[in-house]
């Protein structure tokens, strides 16, 4: 579990410092305060400095122009929103730390690197055009020593066509973590491969309980490869019906929770994780989500917000007797733009959220 985690000139932040940060933690403040940008760029550093996972979400939310990106043999979709992610001007370069810590482990330094683009030069027979060429690197090691750090590099070019990124010796992160947007489907090949990884692990139980919610009758769940592939259910034991007949809420939760078990003995970061939910039934979907992390270890880190949503996740927290996993995370934003972080944990957070915390 990361217990800290720091940032220096990324992106908005010229310094934010979280301590204290527990199994649940759930960020709140109105637009443009950084919510997404502390979350990603713990994305990056629990990734170790592969830049994959974020080129990933940037593609995910339709970010930028639409690229390639060419990492032996195999190409993947990405965006020129991969340099915003990080610097706030892509013509500017600069240097980002992200600094954190997970329990019993020394501090970890991922410093992200860009070398000043080089000048234009002709594109074709025809026509000039502005093809800034960056070096992006990624240095990841112990806090306190330069020596051990491991390196990725980036080549990044713009052009009128598009952009195109060249990662060279990406890395593989040593912990499986997941970034899930609320725009984010729950029927396709990355989430049957975690349903094959809960079935490796012997989670299929646990899931279906959580299911139980749309529906008392369910039984089993498998994965249907033919029509594109989809998730099936048995009700009582009988004929198997999709599950999507269930409604956008059931795909979202069985997201989550697929989520959470990919990410066992690691960190599943949610952004406006009530996306999907009817009030009616939050409370008792925020349990299941929070139960299986338990059982699985699993940290989270949440966005949201709705008030609403704080205060289920309250009541979600207070039956499971668990106020003490809690940490509430107000990011607060002056007339200046300079953004200043207040921290609760356990009882005081849950007591923040039942006062009625204004979270937009």
């Amino acid at each position: 579990m990361i217990t800290f985690v720091e940032l220096n000139g990324f992106r908005q932040f010229d310094h934010l410092r979280i301590d204290r940060l527990a199994q649940v933690n759930v960020l709140v403040g109105q637009n443009g305060s950084g919510k997404s940008t502390l979350m990603e760029a713990i994305l990056l550093w629990a990734a170790e400095g592969n830049p994959v996972p974020l080129i990933g979400l940037q593609t995910q939310r339709g970010s930028g122009q639409s690229v390639n990106v060419r990492d032996g043999g195999g190409v993947t979709a990405a965006s020129l929103g991969l340099t915003r992610a990080v610097f706030p001007k892509f013509k500017n370069a600069g240097t980002s730390t992200v600094v954190a810590a997970r329990e019993g482990s020394e501090p970890k330094r991922l410093t992200i690197s860009a070398k000043e683009p080089r000048e234009a030069i002709e594109i074709d027979d025809t026509a000039k055009a502005s093809r800034p060429e960056r070096d992006l690197t990624f240095a990841f090691g112990p806090h306190d020593s330069d020596k051990r750090h491991r390196k990725t590099s980036l080549l990044v070019q713009l052009h009128p066509t598009g952009v195109r990124i060249t990662p060279s010796s990406p890395g593989v992160p040593a912990r499986p973590t997941l970034f899930l947007h609320p725009m984010g489907a729950a029927a396709g090949p990355q989430e049957s491969e975690r349903f094959g990884s809960a079935l490796r692990q012997q989670k299929e139980k646990q899931i279906v309980e959580g299911l139980k919610l749309f529906d008392a009758r369910i039984r089993d769940l498998v994965w249907l490869p033919r029509n594109g592939g989809y998730f099936a259910v048995a009700i009582n034991g009988g004929e198997r019906v999709p599950f999507g007949v269930f409604g956008g809420g059931a795909n979202r939760l069985l997201q989550l929770l697929l989520g959470v078990v990919e990410c066992e003995n690691s960190l599943l970061l949610i952004d406006e994780f009530e996306s999907g939910f009817h009030h009616s039934i939050m409370q008792a979907a925020f349990e299941a989500l929070i139960s299986l992390a338990e059982q699985c270890k699993t940290q989270l880190v949440l966005s949201t917000h709705s008030e609403e949503a704080l205060q289920k996740l309250a009541c979600a927290i207070e039956n499971r007797q668990a106020s003490e996993k809690l940490c509430l995370i107000q990011l607060l934003k002056d007339g200046q733009g300079v953004v200043r972080s207040w921290v609760s944990t356990g009882e005081r957070a849950m007591s923040t959220i039942k006062l009625g915390l204004e979270v937009r």
